[in-house]
């Protein structure tokens, strides 16, 4: 599937890998209901490589087609990898997830897990604009502030 005003750079098992060229965006799709841990990681890792040629300061990951995805994918994502590319200049992460409850509520669980968690106090991901739409546009406008997102409450 193409996305508009986009250019594919990378096709996984479970995902394709996107750039906005005229705002320096990458964007990451989610291809199937569930992507392994060991395929998150190595997913995870090649993109991080296209943020360290491309330096873009922004990033979605669009996870609608997701129905899995697991709490130890979600902890590596949000300690290991989001530290590394915040060294590499990442501050922004629009994400869009599923249109399912349960899905949504697990994220909120995992994200305040980590936030109670005293030993994360510092981590990285607190300093970085994480906002969630319902769309691909929606993100995108997101941001250029024309379309606000909605954060995890805790």
């Amino acid at each position: 599937m193409k996305i508009e005003n986009s250019e594919l750079l990378a096709t996984f098992p479970d995902a394709n890998l996107y750039r906005y060229p005229e705002k320096n965006i990458l964007m990451l799709q989610a291809l199937s209901g569930f992507i392994s841990h060991d395929d998150f990681k190595e997913v995870h890792f090649s993109v991080g490589n296209y943020i360290k040629l491309y330096k873009p300061d922004k990033y979605i990951f669009d996870k609608r087609s997701l129905r899995v995805f697991q709490e130890k994918s979600r902890r590596w994502y949000f300690l290991v990898w989001k530290t590394e590319m915040y060294k590499e200049g990442l501050r922004k992460i629009h994400k869009i997830l599923p249109y399912d409850e349960i899905f949504r509520f697990q994220v909120e669980g995992v994200r305040a897990d980590l936030d109670l968690d005293l030993k994360n106090k510092t981590a990285v991901y607190r300093d970085m604009e994480i906002c969630y739409f319902e769309d691909v546009e929606d993100a995108l406008l997101g941001f250029e502030g024309i379309v606000a997102g909605w954060q995890h409450s805790a």
